[in-house]
């Protein structure tokens, strides 16, 4: 009896031991399942980030690249606002000079026609000095050189060597 209940002990704790084993067993390999996973997550989190800071370098050259382009952007539209600018600015200038030419011809003509009228004027006034110099000879006998005029001595010896006034 004492054997029987011996090997009955012997075989609840056989049973028991097995029981203990095949449950360490299963948690064995649920922590050696856990690990692997772990490791697997582990890989591919240092994936993840090896993709992430090659999309960080990416966005990086991309911001880069896009703020030279807006800077570039920038200049060229201050270059052609300057240029816009400029070239109003130089097309009033030769607006300005158009009317100042006008102005200018309309004062040459202007000048030109004086200048004729003058010019009439002027052979007018010549016409009447060669026919009063032509008088001057042929009525007092002076002789009249051009550029010397008549000296106070000139016009007393004329007076004197002259034929009378009543002769005449």
């Amino acid at each position: 009896m004492v054997e029987l209940a011996l090997a009955d002990r012997i075989r609840v704790e056989s049973e028991r031991l097995d029981s203990a084993l095949k449950s360490h067993e299963q948690s064995l390999r649920s922590s050696v399942s856990g690990f692997r996973q772990n490791i697997e997550h582990q890989l591919k989190l240092g994936r993840l980030k090896d993709q992430l800071r090659e999309l960080e370098e990416e966005l990086t050259k991309t911001l880069t690249e896009n703020a030279r382009k807006e800077a570039k952007r920038t200049a060229i539209n201050e270059s052609l606002s300057i240029a816009k600018s400029t070239s109003k600015e130089l097309f009033k200038i030769v607006q300005d000079q158009k009317a100042r030419r006008e102005e200018y011809a309309a004062i040459a003509s202007q000048q030109s026609i004086s200048s004729e009228e003058n010019n009439n004027e002027d052979m007018d006034r010549c016409k009447g000095l060669e026919e009063s110099t032509a008088w001057y000879q042929k009525v007092l006998g002076f002789h009249i050189e051009g550029g010397h005029g008549i000296t106070e001595q000139d016009l007393m010896f004329s007076v004197l060597t002259s034929p009378p006034i009543d002769s005449l």
